[in-house]
């Protein structure tokens, strides 16, 4: 009798189900492939070897993580993927630990629409959340620690309908850039929390083929602590960027360099950088305006713009605070642009260097207590009112 009893558990035990539907959700207690629409909520923690834990292979389908921890300790393979040309999926309010990625989509040829809120990644061997070809990301609350790679990856499956919002994640000790945006226009990123990082840059955004129209807003985020030669704000390509009321200090290279050349960079702190605070490096005929920023004891110039090839690219540099840097306060390689209501100040190098450009204009700047002096290079016109 007790032979028959302990077979007749086991047989329950194995053949007990991975997923139950219940009120509508189903309930999900192992490893599972999702192959319908619907809901679907996690009811325990869940530990495995190898391989991928929840499949994603249908459209419309919010995965509730429900408090979990999922943990792998495999290296090859992501905790949750998402199948190519599956959609409108959503995962929220758990925790990732281990596998090669958190949370990955991966396509050459169909966008996905994602939206990921509240999961704590740790530990994965490559990027924590990796999206490939997606029409639609958005990323919020998250915490990301020690990723192998990056810890946001999102690139555009096209480049002229995309959107998305990185909007108040963490993220800490990145081996490679903390938030990398491939071809992806159109995005907010904000209120992040960078701690951190090799590679490139804290944020990093390649605007290959962008609509200047379609421009990043890169807005409140607080980076730091970026290794080897990484910026905190690095931005590539055609396109542009709205770089507002960030802090970005402590980093091994440039606190914010753009090589796009449509640029609005107003009211940041760059602080204590190792290269130079603001830099832009154009070959891209726009419009660039530098304001109101505070711009301190960075290694290098303050602010500097250069040309990529031959540009008289217009540019508005106004109101900063350039101060005690270990180079020019303000340095200028290229354009037609006016340069007025700065103060320069107690930098290593002159108040305003210009290198070979001729066609700007300087006016009612505060240059003094410069070791070199207040101006330099190049002659350009004097509007008045410098002191």
């Amino acid at each position: 009798m007790r032979r028959t009893c302990l077979t007749s558990l086991f047989v329950l035990t194995v053949l007990a189900p991975a997923a139950i539907a219940v009120d509508g959700a189903v309930q999900l207690y192992g490893v599972t492939t999702i192959t319908q629409p619907g809901t679907y909520v996690v009811t325990r923690d869940l530990t495995v070897a190898s391989g991928v834990v929840f499949v994603v292979d249908a459209s419309d389908v919010v995965l509730d993580l429900n408090g979990h921890t999922i943990t792998s300790a495999a290296t090859t393979s992501p905790l949750i993927s998402v199948s190519s040309g599956r959609t409108d999926i959503r995962v929220a309010n758990g925790k990732l630990a281990g596998g090669a990625y958190g949370i990955a989509y991966q396509s050459v040829s169909t966008p996905t629409r994602i939206r990921i809120r509240d999961v704590d990644v740790t530990g994965s061997s490559s990027s924590a959340i990796y999206i490939k070809e997606a029409e639609l990301v958005e990323v919020s609350g998250c915490r990301i620690l020690s990723p192998g790679a990056s810890g946001v990856f999102v690139s555009a499956y096209d480049t002229g309908r995309f959107s998305g919002r990185i909007v108040g994640n963490t993220i800490k000790h990145a081996s490679f850039d903390a938030i990398r945006l491939d071809r992806a226009g159109g995005v907010v990123v904000a209120d992040n929390v960078i701690e951190g990082f090799g590679g490139s840059a804290g944020i990093f955004s390649a605007l290959v083929g962008i609509d200047p129209a379609l421009a990043n807003v890169i807005e409140r985020n607080r980076i730091s602590g970026g290794t080897g030669s990484a910026d905190g704000i690095a931005l590539g390509g055609s396109g542009g960027a709205r770089i507002e009321d960030n802090v970005v200090q402590a980093n091994a290279g440039d606190g914010i360099i753009a090589f796009a050349g449509h640029e609005t960079i107003h009211h940041n702190t760059i602080n204590g950088n190792l290269g130079i605070g603001i830099r832009v490096w154009t070959s891209t005929a726009g419009y660039v305006a530098i304001t109101d920023n505070v711009v301190t004891g960075n290694g290098l110039q303050g602010i500097r713009l250069d040309p990529r090839g031959s540009l008289n690219e217009a540019f508005l540099i106004r109101g900063n605070l350039s101060s005690a840097n270990g180079s020019h306060g303000i340095e200028i390689n290229f354009g037609s642009g006016i340069i007025e209501d700065n103060v320069s100040t107690k930098n290593t190098g002159f108040g305003i260097n210009f290198v070979s450009t001729t066609n700007n204009v300087y006016r009612n700047n505060l240059l003094r207590n410069n070791s070199s002096g207040p101006t330099g290079g190049a002659a350009n016109t004097d509007g008045g009112g410098n002191y």
